[in-house]
C-alpha cells in the first residue's frame, strides 16, 4: 500500500462548494480530487509553466487589471495641485493681547439665612456644637 499522509487545509467557501459539486460530478472523494490537482499543478512542463490553462488565465488577468486601471484613471482625474490648506489660528488670533475678561453682571447680597432651631434629641449628643 502506498504511503499516505493526512493533509489539513482552510479552504474559502465558494472553494469548498466548488469542490464538492466537481466529487459530485465526478463521483470521486476530495482527497483524490486534490491530490490529482496537486499532482496537475505540480508536475513540471518543458516549457516551465507549471499549466498551460494557468498561464493563460494568469495573462487574461493581466489583461483586465490593465483595462480596468484605464478606465478608472480616465474616470478620476489625477489632481494636478493640492488644494490650499484653510490657515490654522495661532495663539494671539484666539487669545487676543491685553487680558480682556468678560465682564461680571452685578448681583446684590443675599439675604443670610434663618438660623436653625437646636437639635433635638439624641441627634444633640453626635452634633458639635459651635
Amino acid at each position: 500500500m502506498a504511503d499516505v499522509h493526512r493533509l489539513t487545509v482552510r479552504l474559502a467557501s465558494a472553494t469548498f462548494t466548488l469542490l464538492q459539486q466537481f466529487c459530485k460530478e465526478r463521483e470521486c472523494t476530495m482527497s483524490d480530487a486534490c491530490e490529482a490537482a496537486t499532482l496537475a499543478y505540480l508536475t513540471p512542463r518543458p516549457d516551465g509553466m507549471p499549466s498551460e490553462a494557468l498561464g493563460a488565465r494568469v495573462e487574461d488577468l493581466h489583461q483586465k487589471v490593465d483595462a480596468l486601471l484605464r478606465l478608472v484613471e480616465t474616470l478620476v482625474p489625477t489632481p494636478q495641485q493640492e488644494p490650499e490648506r484653510p490657515p490654522i489660528a495661532s495663539y494671539d488670533d484666539l487669545y487676543p493681547p491685553g487680558g480682556a475678561t468678560p465682564a461680571l453682571p452685578d448681583v446684590q447680597a443675599a439675604d443670610a439665612l434663618p438660623a436653625l432651631p437646636p437639635p433635638r434629641g439624641w441627634r444633640r449628643w453626635f452634633l458639635k456644637e459651635v
